[in-house]
């Protein structure tokens, strides 16, 4: 398996030999399948004289408190969770969170495919030993948002030597890292890398650029994972779009380069992306709220902010988020949310519970920006269109939108909806510090829709 291993691409099936962890004694060959936005899918067989079967756990024994459900329930929950292999070039395996998903056998045979959410190149980790001292992670567009490549546009530069000769010339910048000084991380930067490849009819040049972080202490997978969803969830609120990983890698102390031993070298791992490349709009339609040369000078203060955050105003992230990534969900759910995420944005910043909907509205419109209250209209009616519309798509009661103007359906739910994002937006960059000309891009009118009103 190359160490270019891109979650938006297929990978080729890779062959071997797997086990359950601790269990090396019992291998059995498999496949393992890496699909592009899917889980890793791994599918093995052995025989049925080879011994026993770890990788199909026995149910409990049965006592009058076990029943034959409970039973079988607890066969699920015994299910692997980590299992290690061996691909046909050596090269070890560690596959995490694996999930049964089939079994088959007849009488020469046993088949088990599994579901890992995880499959990590290069080691063979104990599920007691899975701490990582930092990552090394892309995400989409995240060249463009750097404004940084580091090859050139090439130069034809002409003859040489001979009038047979031709040369052409591809700049390449010499900087090769830029330092971050993040706080809570012993190291941060962001590393610059090119790379070239060659096809029989073709020479092929590529940059690319990784955000580098070394943890101030070992970490868990788990905690691992929420720094990645973290940094996933802030390259989305800066792109205004679902940015979500390309590549990954797990840095580990003991895992360094043969020549460099101060120098640790990321284990290549996989993880299913959280939603298609498909969905993603052309380059030429992307803006961003803000790109990297806005914020560069303020960026460890911004990330200090986005970690402060976290938790108070986790409900507020978590249904912000949850309507601008690309899942499917009905445009009065998405309402919804985002009336919601308005309530545990007043909790966030007063750390009162009980709240009307009424006093959250007028306490975000309040302290929305004075622009973006210039498009939200008055006060007054935009916190009377949001509690009753709120009430009436939780409740399905009266006033319904023909009964009342004010209890807003279709086009009209649509603008309210993207006004309560706006507001959001605005109030979580405004948290965090980015500065206000980047801020007012938020209501910019290239984002709002043109509708026609019916009067």
């Amino acid at each position: 398996m190359s160490d270019d291993l891109r979650f938006t691409e297929d990978q080729e099936p890779i062959n071997g030999r797997f086990w359950v962890a601790g269990r090396q004694d019992c291998k059995a060959p498999g496949v393992l399948y890496l699909k592009k936005g899917q889980e890793a899918l791994l599918e093995i067989s052995m025989f049925q004289d080879e011994g026993d079967d770890p990788f199909r756990p026995s149910a409990p024994p049965k006592t009058p408190e076990n029943s034959v459900q409970s039973a079988h329930r607890s066969w699920f929950a015994d299910a692997c969770k980590v299992l290690h292999g061996e691909d046909d070039q050596g090269q070890r395996l560690t596959l995490l969170n694996c999930h049964s998903s089939h079994s088959n056998s007849t009488l020469a045979k046993v088949g088990h495919s599994y579901n890992c959410q995880t499959v990590i190149f290069g080691r063979s980790l104990p599920s007691d030993d899975l701490l990582f001292d930092g990552l090394e992670v892309r995400f989409d567009h995240q060249e463009e948002w750097l404004g940084h490549d580091r090859l050139g546009q090439y130069q034809n530069i002409g003859d040489r030597k001979t009038d047979d000769e031709r040369y052409i010339k591809i700049p390449i910048s010499k900087e090769t890292a830029l330092p971050l000084n993040l706080p809570n991380y012993a190291k941060s930067s962001l590393d610059f890398v090119w790379g070239a490849s060659s096809k029989a009819t073709e020479q092929t040049f590529r940059s690319w650029s990784y955000l580098c972080l070394q943890f101030d202490s070992p970490r868990t997978w788990d905690q691992t994972k929420e720094v990645i969803q973290s940094w996933r969830k802030f390259f989305s609120l800066a792109m205004r779009t679902a940015a979500d990983l390309v590549e990954l890698r797990l840095l580990r102390k003991d895992h360094t380069y043969f020549f460099k031993e101060d120098q640790l070298r990321g284990l290549p791992t996989w993880i299913a992306r959280s939603h298609s490349p498909e969905v993603e709009h052309p380059k030429a339609d992307r803006r961003f709220h803000f790109n990297f040369s806005d914020i560069e000078p303020q960026f460890p203060e911004i990330v200090r902010s986005w970690q402060r955050i976290a938790e108070p105003w986790h409900a507020v992230l978590h249904r912000f988020f949850a309507v601008t990534t690309p899942r499917e969900l009905y445009m009065n759910e998405s309402f919804l949310f985002l009336a919601q995420a308005i309530e545990a944005l007043h909790r966030a910043r007063t750390g009162h519970q009980d709240v009307p909907m009424k006093q959250a509205a007028k306490e975000a419109y309040l302290r929305s920006p004075t622009e973006l209250q210039d498009y939200l209209g008055p006060r007054k009616a935009f916190t009377d269109q949001l509690h009753k519309t709120r009430n009436y798509w939780t409740h399905h009661g009266k006033p319904t939108p023909d009964d009342d103007p004010e209890v807003l359906d279709d086009i009209l739910l649509i603008v309210m909806t993207d006004k309560l994002r706006f507001i959001l937006e605005a109030a979580i960059m405004k948290e965090i510090a980015i500065p206000d000309n980047c801020i007012s891009n938020v209501w910019s009118p290239r984002w709002q829709g043109h509708f026609v009103e019916f009067k």
